[in-house]
């Protein structure tokens, strides 16, 4: 994150200025929803383009199985998977076997602590406002942490600082 490292004084304020002219957001794969299916099915149709392989699609467990997990790695992860599985499958239906993704992987766990780590970003966010009688610029510096992010996790965590204080 270049902005928490200008913070930090790891990168330079002048550089990081002239590289920011546009941004853009890019939510995590896991909230893309539909977007993973035809993600997964262009990244088997190119490697289908520069390799052999019996890969045509994936089987109905397989889709469900890449909707539901939940991507640590983001495209990357999936863009690896699908190279996997499109070298290992024995069918023309790729199924969630071959892309490594048991039912452990998908279900709770991972959605449990997608969730204990979000609420415990909201608490240490609250607490860290608490602490310093919701002066932005003192509690992203004891968070270490820009006041744009203070701001953006309060957007995240839908937290009204005017109904707060």
């Amino acid at each position: 994150d270049l902005e928490q490292a200008v913070e930090r004084g790891q990168f330079r304020r002048d550089l990081f200025y002239r590289l920011n002219v546009l941004r853009l957001p890019l939510p995590p794969l896991r909230d893309r929803g539909s977007d993973i299916l035809l993600l997964a099915q262009h990244f088997l149709a190119s490697f289908r383009d520069r390799h052999v392989t019996r890969a045509r699609g994936f089987s109905a467990d397989a889709r469900r199985a890449l909707e539901r997990f939940h991507w640590p790695g983001n495209v990357r992860e999936l863009l690896n998977r699908i190279q996997r599985a499109a070298i290992v499958t024995d069918g023309e239906l790729i199924s969630a076997a071959d892309l490594e993704l048991v039912p452990a992987q998908l279900d709770m766990p991972q959605r449990l602590l997608h969730d204990a780590r979000r609420s415990a970003e909201r608490d240490a966010l609250l607490h860290a406002l608490r602490q310093n009688e919701f002066n932005i610029t003192a509690c992203a510096r004891d968070m270490q942490v820009s006041r744009v992010t203070v701001y953006r996790l309060c957007r995240k965590h839908q937290l009204a600082l005017p109904e707060l204080r």
